[in-house]
């Protein structure tokens, strides 16, 4: 099966599936939790923010970053606190216990780790 899971208008809103915007989504990675949910963790690139989608709940939630654009450098810290410019690929590692989120982050010309354990 495929289709349009969201889309159609470009904006940042979170919230259930038919409302949330996205703006250049880039990569998505997925996640099939043990109680039978599956988590998409994806790469928002024109939001400079990290989005997290619960199926079948269908919430979409900001997981990481401020959108804002304004440091030269990068800034780490708590997810609210984070900036990213121009996330572009995330990458799931549950190797060993871990729970990371691992981003590229083009504008910063980094890559970057969100322990999803702490979230």
């Amino acid at each position: 099966v495929a289709g349009n899971l969201l889309g159609g208008s470009s904006g940042r809103i979170d919230g259930s599936l038919n409302l949330a915007k996205f703006k250049k989504p880039t990569d998505v990675a997925a996640r099939a939790k043990a109680n039978g949910d599956t988590v998409l963790y994806i790469a928002d690139s024109g939001n400079n923010v990290l989005r997290k989608i619960v199926l079948p709940l269908g919430e979409v939630s900001t997981l990481a970053g401020t959108g804002n654009t304004i440091s030269t450098q990068t800034l780490d810290g708590p997810a609210n606190f984070v900036e990213f410019k121009t996330p572009a690929q995330v990458q799931l590692d549950l190797s060993f216990g871990a729970e990371m989120l691992y981003v590229t982050d083009k504008g910063f010309h980094a890559v970057r780790a969100v322990d999803l354990q702490t979230m």
